[in-house]
This record gives structure tokens, C-alpha cells and sequence, in this order.
């Protein structure tokens, strides 16, 4: 009995997933669109070798001799999959900007800890993920990288943000791991952009 009574008082936020929903319906249609110039050099010529020289790569310099092992490993997976099918290339790029709603709308309901203001975070993670300034990041393959990041960064400021709540609250083996998942976060920020770097220096100023 008392499961079910646990589970009656439990409440599910389905915000995050209305709000991806809806970011993904408005960027869909760029499904249709093909390859450009940018996505074929990028994508296509760099990972179409033979796999271990490809692998080999990526960890080495990266395509177009950027050092983002984490975003360049999700265009193999493309490869992978659809071998490069443009539809889901671009659908891939669009799962991963949607999946952003969630630490944006967590993030933002931190920062709004008032319980009367709690509609400002689903309506600035709503703009956020409508906004037209995504377009580019959301539709274009070669900018999954951005979306990787942005998707990383937002943990990394969220778990930060509670680990200085833990300290607050005297919770020193909470702080420790929120502090541990907030540097991996940061690390694969920076796998898929560099200037990740300035990801740690933001998260001290907000604090």
C-alpha cells in the first residue's frame, strides 16, 4: 500500500516534453531540405573512409581539423545507421535540439525558485526553443556540434547550481557528486566545442 500511495502523490512535469514537442514541430520541416556545401565537405568526405582511419581521425585532429571527438562520433553513428541518409542526418540533429528543452526548462525553473514565478521558465524555455535565431543551429547538420554543446553546458550550469545548494545545506556527499556529473558534463561540452573552455569561468560568475 504504501508504493502505490507514494506513486498516487507523485507528479510528472510534461512541460520539458511539450515544450521539445513543439520545438521539433517547428523545425521539421527542414527534413526535407538536402545536403549543402558545408554538410557534404564535413560530414559526408570526412567520414567515408575506411572505418579505422576514420576513428583514427577523429581522436587524432577531427574533420576539418577540429578536435570535437564527441560530435564527430554521432556522424558516424549517421553513417552507421542510414549511411548518411540526409533525412535522418537532419532528424538526428533535430532529437538532439529537442532533448535540449529538458535542461533548459530545469535550469530555468532554478533560477526562478518562486513558485508564482514558475510560468517564466516554461515560457522563456518555450521562446527558447522556437526562437528563429535556432534555425541554423536546429536545421543544419554540420551544426550539431552547437546543439551537443548547448545540450551539455545547460547540465553543466544546472548540477552546478544545485552543488552550491547542497554546500548551502551542508549536504557535502550530494556537492561531491553533483560537483563530479557537473565536470563530466563540462568535458563533453568540450568534446564537442572548444569554446567549452569558458563553460566553468560562466558557471563561477552566475554563482
Amino acid at each position: 500500500m504504501g508504493i502505490p500511495k507514494r506513486l498516487a502523490h507523485c507528479r510528472i512535469d510534461l512541460k520539458p516534453a511539450a515544450l521539445a514537442l513543439l520545438g521539433l514541430l517547428v523545425m521539421l520541416p527542414s527534413l526535407s531540405n538536402r545536403f549543402i556545401y558545408y554538410d557534404d565537405i564535413y560530414i559526408v568526405e570526412q567520414f567515408m573512409g575506411p572505418w579505422p582511419d576514420t576513428l583514427l581521425n577523429i581522436f587524432r585532429r577531427g574533420a576539418l581539423y577540429d578536435f570535437l571527438p564527441i560530435a564527430n562520433l554521432t556522424f558516424l553513428l549517421d553513417r552507421l545507421v542510414a549511411d548518411f541518409a540526409p533525412w535522418f542526418t537532419r532528424l538526428f540533429t533535430l532529437v538532439c535540439y529537442g532533448l535540449t528543452a529538458y535542461p533548459a526548462y530545469l535550469f530555468a525553473q532554478e533560477l526562478c525558485r518562486n513558485e508564482r514565478h514558475r510560468f517564466v521558465a516554461t515560457l522563456t524555455t518555450c521562446i527558447f526553443m522556437v526562437h528563429p535565431l535556432h534555425c541554423e543551429v536546429a536545421c543544419w547538420s554540420v551544426s550539431r556540434k552547437y546543439v551537443l554543446f548547448t545540450f551539455f553546458a545547460l547540465w553543466t550550469f544546472l548540477l552546478d547550481l544545485r552543488a552550491s545548494e547542497a554546500q548551502r545545506t551542508f549536504q557535502r556527499q550530494e556537492q561531491t557528486h553533483l560537483r563530479l556529473a557537473s565536470i563530466l558534463m563540462m568535458l563533453l561540452a568540450l568534446g564537442c566545442q572548444t569554446f567549452a573552455l569558458v563553460v566553468p569561468f560562466a558557471s563561477a560568475a552566475m554563482l
